[in-house]
């Protein structure tokens, strides 16, 4: 598996970086690996010791989804509302996207001693602690809220929806016409998923509230400190929305008895919120096999994807 949009600076770039923003060369850098879609690496100043992260966007920006062309700048406003809420997230200590070093966008975060939860030996009844932190912090994630709907980096950009099913149908369309483009998805499944969504607007209207939704939280973008007793970061919100709080809920590994026990409630199995969940899953999976297709070039893990959309494509015409 590889990818179109990552790819490691040169010395060059890295110490022009380093040298205008903490004036110095005398430094120390590790490349940090796992991601596909930024380049990072920690870097450490000599001279004082202190640790930062450093994050570089994509190349071939051309193959992004349109809402990822400005996913720092929504990084950075996610985090202010984290900070602000005193929710575990990166602090920023600079984000540059004049593109005058090169053509990139990047930032600096204050480094954190921590790994991810994904790499943890722990047993999942021994993390039942961390789990219900997971659970308390989304409670007051999904208590920020908006005017208006849609993905933080498109509302930056200027493109607003003033209803939940509004910029679902938006996202779908714009998706599934990408697949359709790329000849991933065929001209009968790329408008049998849009009618779907179309059709669908009684599922949504009771949706009043757009509500900071993450929307990408799995075990890798949470961080715990060493001794895996705490979060003390929740990581890469970049693709973050304003919308139904359900929307987290609906990717696989959230299902949790101990996340739900820290929300303070318990999923609802009435039918119209399990359609919606199903809805949301196919969301999911359109972004997924576009990136895997497209951004990743891994016809494998795209492969997978597709028939996991097409599936639950099927189980929700079955559930009509």
């Amino acid at each position: 598996m590889g990818s179109f949009l990552y790819q490691e600076l040169t010395n060059q770039e890295l110490t022009a970086i380093v040298q205008q923003q903490f004036k110095t060369v005398d430094f120390a850098s590790k490349l940090m690996h796992g991601g596909l879609f930024n380049t990072t690496y920690q870097i450490k100043l000599l001279a004082t010791g202190d640790n930062y992260v450093l994050r570089v966007g994509p190349i071939n920006r051309q193959l992004l989804l349109p809402y990822e062309q400005k996913l720092m700048a929504a990084e950075v406003e996610i985090y202010q509302r984290l900070h602000a809420a005193n929710i575990p997230c990166p602090t920023i200590v600079v984000y540059d996207e004049s593109r005058t070093l090169l053509d990139r966008d990047y930032m600096i975060e204050k480094f954190v001693p921590a790994h991810s939860l994904a790499e943890t030996t722990k047993t999942e009844s021994q993390l039942t602690p961390l789990y219900q932190q997971l659970g308390t912090e989304l409670h007051r994630m999904h208590a920020i809220t908006s005017p208006v709907f849609g993905r933080v980096a498109n509302i930056i950009a200027g493109i607003k929806f003033y209803s939940w099913w509004d910029y679902l149908c938006s996202e779908v369309d714009q998706n599934t016409e990408l697949l359709l483009n790329h000849q991933i998805l065929t001209p009968l499944e790329s408008e049998q998923i849009k009618q779907i969504f179309q059709n669908a607007q009684l599922l949504f209207v009771h949706i009043k509230t757009a509500s900071l939704v993450h929307a990408d939280l799995w075990e890798t973008n949470i961080l715990v400190n060493e001794a895996e007793t705490k979060i003390v970061d929740i990581i890469d919100a970049d693709r973050a929305l304003y919308g139904d709080p359900e929307f987290e809920f609906a990717m696989d590994w959230s299902d949790k008895p101990a996340i739900y026990e820290g929300y303070g409630q318990q999923p609802d199995q009435l039918p119209p919120t399990i359609k919606r969940r199903l809805l949301y899953q196919i969301v999911y999976c359109l972004s997924n096999t576009y990136v895997y297709f497209v951004e990743y070039d891994d016809p494998i893990n795209g492969e997978a994807s597709k028939a996991k959309l097409l599936k639950k494509v099927a189980d929700f015409e079955k559930m009509s």
